[in-house]
């Protein structure tokens, strides 16, 4: 058997497992910031606690919204530093994938805000389109993974972005869905346009996760920003990452509507 037809036949058997399909949808990929210093001098062997309850978190929510929605498809894979979390249709249908985007706040905030309030940063993005995930094996590979990984650790800040090919999707359903406004008030809310700092002084224009609450009350506003600077005031802030928190602090004000003239 030559390598080609060897190659094909693989294909076929991993597409023909359900487990292994090729699935269209959406990849968030999360790291830790400072991961190193967290094992080493912060929590010790203690990580792994925090880190098999970010996991069950995220899998408790998993199958909540699998049970609200059949034909959901959420998979969860912890790689050392990285979370990767993948959400898809478990059969094709009239539905637009794209319109998952709206489900991934509620994954995001089932660890996200908690995990920063115990001083746990992660930063990542978000891509859309094809790929493969196997569990048992803890391996996911494809063009929406591939693009995922290669954003996921470029931002200076704690916070998710949106990729490009995740951008586009989600303005391809606000476009071609202007009368769901349900979904995409929760799309626009919680996805917004910002100039995303990233490594070198590179700023890139996309749509950042909304990951802490907003809302319309500026006292509960102030309180939430005193909580993020009660965080990073107890925090060491080396020169080397110190940009990182102070853009995350810009956004928060930003979206919070707190400049430094009012705050």
């Amino acid at each position: 058997m030559d390598n080609d037809k060897l190659f094909k036949d693989t294909i076929k058997k991993l597409n023909a497992d359900p487990a292994t399909r090729i699935k269209e949808g959406y990849v968030i990929m999360l790291d830790v910031l400072g991961f190193r210093d967290l094992i080493s001098r912060r929590f010790g062997f203690t990580f792994f606690k925090i880190w098999a309850d970010i996991k069950q978190s995220l899998l408790d929510k998993k199958e909540g919204l699998e049970k609200k929605i059949k034909p959901l498809d959420i998979d969860v894979l912890c790689l050392s530093d990285t979370l990767v979390v993948c959400i898809s249709m478990k059969t094709r249908n009239k539905i637009d994938p794209r319109i998952l985007l709206s489900l991934i706040p509620q994954l995001i905030d089932c660890f996200f805000w908690e995990q920063f309030t115990k001083r746990v940063f992660f930063r990542g993005a978000i891509s859309y389109g094809k790929y493969q995930c196997d569990i048992v094996n803890n391996i996911a590979m494809g063009e929406a993974i591939e693009e995922a990984y290669d954003w996921h650790s470029l931002s200076e800040w704690i916070g998710v972005v949106l990729t490009p090919s995740a951008l586009y999707a989600k303005e391809k359903y606000i476009i071609e869905n202007p009368n769901d406004t349900s979904i995409c008030t929760i799309l626009n809310d919680r996805f917004v346009e910002y100039p995303i700092p990233f490594k070198e002084s590179k700023i890139y224009n996309t749509n950042a996760c909304v990951w802490f609450k907003v809302t319309k009350d500026i006292k509960k506003n102030q309180q939430l920003l005193a909580q993020v600077l009660l965080v990073f005031s107890e925090i060491k802030h080396l020169h080397s990452v110190a940009a990182k928190y102070s853009n995350t602090l810009e956004f928060i004000k930003t979206r919070l509507g707190l400049n430094q003239t009012n705050s």
